[in-house]
């Protein structure tokens, strides 16, 4: 079957993808009216001030274009928001456009902590964690540190500038000391990152059962 509507947004959501190295990014969105009434548009409000809006009338009463914009500078990670236009229809009364924006950090550390089973480690252990240079210029990492004795960390480049791995290796018998925080660090090139911190955290030891007691009869 076809379903009928009254009007169209392509795409039915605005999904602005923005690179570490640009400011901004916009996109657009389409209205078209399906229907023999003329629609018209009140201006745009966006509930989310990371986001500016403009619209503008292909055709009057029939057709629009929605550009959204993100509003710098945006934080990374996704946000998201809603654009409102009220229309001079009673149904419906108001049109909303989801927006989202999803800003790619110049440079991630995956898995973001380091995980160690629980201590003291019956053997030596290296793990490993992937750092990814997402921006355009190229990446320099130096200086691997932890902040515990006995534990060594080095930095293996994977691709020249944009892909690299940290290792870190824990001796024998390794034990993250109570109440202590254990991270690894290593300097950047990018000014935005100048400092990269990983954490570590160590699985706690499980419970032993309770001791039996004697009951006397």
């Amino acid at each position: 079957g076809t379903v009928y509507r009254a009007f169209d947004l392509i795409p039915p959501m605005a999904v602005l993808n923005i690179p570490p190295d640009a400011e901004s990014a916009s996109g657009v969105v389409t209205i078209t009216n399906n229907t023999e009434e003329p629609l018209l548009l009140s201006m745009p409000e966006s509930n989310n001030r990371a986001f500016a809006v403009e619209l503008k009338t292909n055709v009057l009463g029939k057709g629009y274009q929605l550009t959204v914009s993100a509003v710098p500078p945006m934080p990374a990670g996704s946000v998201q928001g809603q654009i409102s236009l009220h229309t001079s229809w009673t149904n419906p009364a108001v049109i909303s456009v989801p927006v989202a924006a999803n800003v790619q950090p110049a440079v991630m550390v995956i898995p973001s902590y380091i995980t160690l089973a629980a201590g003291p480690l019956a053997n030596p252990v290296t793990n490993s964690v992937a750092i990814q240079n997402n921006s355009t210029n190229l990446l320099q990492l130096s200086e691997p540190a932890i902040n515990v004795p006995e534990v060594t960390a080095q930095i293996k480049e994977m691709q020249p500038g944009k892909s690299f791995t940290a290792l870190v290796a824990f001796p024998q018998g390794f034990q993250v000391p109570p109440g202590q925080q254990v991270e690894l660090t290593f300097k950047s090139s990018n000014p935005k990152y100048p400092l990269l911190k990983v954490p570590i955290m160590q699985m706690p030891r499980p419970a032993l059962p309770p001791a039996p007691t004697d009951r006397q009869s």
